[in-house]
């Protein structure tokens, strides 16, 4: 099964954004959480991020947000055909291995969920802080006004 949580409008935006900045007056914030990869760790990391910073941009060694980041392929290990691990590279990979379920990715930086906002760039950037204070701070946000 191939999955991602992140086939948006948003994921385009903040492609062309990482790569290329982004266009004049607007801001790209992604609030989201990471995958913590530590063993037995029960919860993500929180994370709010400009998508043009260089700490976005050095979540991923092409230094920009890729097309096939959150791209998930979960292996059906009874399958008849396979799909090659090859065949997409720098998705991440679920498959089974010596009786144990495997995650295998590219990408150090695994992103769980995430909302991106678009704002004027003469508006004060959202924090993380005020976030975690506010949920629904997007809601509350005018948007490009």
């Amino acid at each position: 099964m191939i999955f991602s949580n992140a086939c948006s409008i948003a994921k385009y935006n903040r492609v062309l954004a990482s790569g290329l900045g982004a266009p004049a007056g607007i801001r790209y914030t992604r609030i989201g959480a990471f995958f913590d990869r530590t063993p037995g760790a029960l919860r993500n990391i929180p994370f709010c991020l400009d998508v043009t910073s260089e700490e976005y941009r050095n979540l991923w060694p092409q230094k920009h947000e890729p097309w096939c980041a959150e791209l998930e392929v979960f292996h059906n290990p009874y399958a008849k055909y396979p799909v090659p691990f090859e065949l997409l590279p720098e998705a991440t990979h679920w498959f089974e291995e010596k009786g144990e379920k495997i995650c295998r990715s590219v990408y150090e930086a695994s992103i769980l969920w995430s909302k991106t906002l678009t704002t004027n760039v003469d508006k004060p950037a959202p924090r993380l802080e005020d976030v975690q204070a506010n949920p629904d701070l997007d809601k509350n946000v005018n948007i490009l006004e």
